[in-house]
């Protein structure tokens, strides 16, 4: 009997165990590869990468003088009311 109970433990309780281990090693590799990538990479990362560049390419529009600010104003005004007549 005790022959018995040393292959169960052996094989099948130890084999559980060390499986449900492996898995759980598994699983927070993943975890850490959807965090890094993810998470970091595209999400918070790459959210601040996008934001850099608009603000380095928004410099070049922000002049401080009126009359660009109005002209953009009038272009945008009129894009709004082609687009509202004819769509």
């Amino acid at each position: 009997i005790s022959e018995a109970f040393s292959w169960f433990d052996k094989w099948i309780v130890d084999g559980v165990v060390n499986g449900i281990r492996h898995l759980t090693v598994g699983l927070s590799h993943a975890s850490l590869a959807f965090d890094k990538y993810g998470v970091d990479g595209v999400g918070v990362n790459g959210t601040a990468k996008v934001l850099q560049w608009f603000s380095k390419n928004n410099v070049k529009i922000q002049t401080g003088e009126v009359q660009n600010y109005a002209l953009g104003f009038f272009v945008g005004f009129v894009v709004l009311i082609v687009w509202y007549l004819f769509l």
